[in-house]
């Protein structure tokens, strides 16, 4: 008897990706089921079972799809040749995305930390980010210290660990429904506090 050959895939992978990672960053992890995903990407639940396999593994390829979306605008952001246009940059790409149609907040922390007190391979990918981007702050903040950008007493480490928070909270202030415009004025102060110039 002859094998069956299995019929092509009709739906696009990346565009399946990003779906999924709407429906996730709107309901959450554990509230969203494979069937939610399958109707919300338009495809039957086995062939996206056998596409990506479980839920599980949908929410990580949706996570890592994320993280270098994001990662791409922190680049953009800090590459500014002033630490104050690199700073509002950062924030106002912050509020473009934790104000976006496709969930409030921030994916990772809205997603993510939940799990991370049961799941020890989210809790490193979370840990992961957050030091990766804390560093990056770190980094630009030398730059901007060696140019006289940076309020003299300033320490940088601190700096950083403020930046790094304010990205925290203005992602949680976004999720619970915040106005945008609230958001900028708390990003402002801080830039102001920071930069010398």
């Amino acid at each position: 008897m002859a094998a069956s050959v299995g019929r092509p895939r009709t739906f696009n992978l990346e565009s399946a990706v990003q779906t999924a990672q709407a429906v996730f960053w709107q309901h959450g992890y554990e509230a969203t089921s494979l069937a939610s995903l399958a109707d919300a990407i338009g495809v039957h639940k086995p062939s996206l079972y056998a596409a990506y396999g479980d839920k599980r593994a949908i929410y990580l390829h949706a996570y890592d799809a994320y993280q270098r979306d994001a990662g791409k605008l922190v680049a953009l952001a800090l590459g500014k040749h002033q630490l104050r246009d690199a700073l509002t940059t950062f924030f106002a790409s912050d509020l473009d995305l934790f104000t976006s149609e496709k969930g409030a907040g921030c994916f990772m922390l809205a997603t993510a930390l939940p799990l991370a007190g049961t799941e020890p391979e989210i809790a490193t990918r979370v840990r992961a980010a957050l030091s990766e981007l804390r560093s990056a702050f770190i980094k630009r903040l030398k730059q901007a210290a060696k140019q006289g950008e940076m309020a003299e007493d300033m320490d940088i480490e601190t700096a950083a660990d403020l930046v790094l928070s304010t990205h925290i909270a203005l992602a949680n202030r976004a999720r619970s429904g915040e106005s945008r415009g609230e958001l900028e004025n708390s990003a402002q102060r801080l830039i102001n506090a920071i930069c010398s110039v």
